[in-house]
C-alpha cells in the first residue's frame, strides 16, 4: 500500500517540479517550489552520511517509510536545498584501512627488493 502512495505522489500533477543537479560527487542540489511539508528523496537513508540544508540552515533528515530520506525544508515559495553526503564514520573507517593497506603493501614490497 506504500508503494502505491508513493508512486501516486510521483506521478501527482498538481505537485511543483523540481530540479535535481549533481553538484559534485557527494553534492546533491535541489531546487523547487515547496511547501512546508516533508518530500522524500529517492535516494537510501543513511543516518550518518546525509546532511541537508536550506541556506545555510541545516535541516533535519529522517527516514521515510520505504528507506529514503525524508526532507523537511520548512520553506515556502522557491526552495533550494543543498544534500552532501560525507560517507559517515562507515567510509572514513573503510578510506582509513585501504590507505594503511596501501602503506603496508608497499613497506613489504620495498622490503623484499633490497638485497640481503
Amino acid at each position: 500500500m506504500l508503494i502505491e502512495k508513493y508512486v501516486a505522489a510521483l506521478d501527482d500533477p498538481s505537485l511543483p517540479p523540481t530540479e535535481f543537479h549533481w553538484a559534485g560527487p557527494n553534492s546533491i542540489q535541489i531546487r523547487t517550489t515547496a511547501s512546508p511539508r516533508a518530500g522524500s528523496f529517492g535516494y537510501g537513508f543513511l543516518p550518518s552520511g546525509w546532511h541537508a540544508k536550506v541556506g545555510s540552515r541545516a535541516i533535519d533528515l529522517r527516514r521515510d517509510g520505504l528507506g529514503l530520506i525524508l526532507l523537511r525544508p520548512d520553506c515556502s515559495g522557491l526552495c533550494e536545498i543543498q544534500l552532501d553526503y560525507d560517507g559517515g564514520w562507515e567510509l572514513r573507517l573503510c578510506r582509513y584501512i585501504s590507505f594503511a593497506s596501501i602503506g603496508v603493501t608497499s613497506q613489504l614490497c620495498f622490503l623484499r627488493r633490497r638485497p640481503a
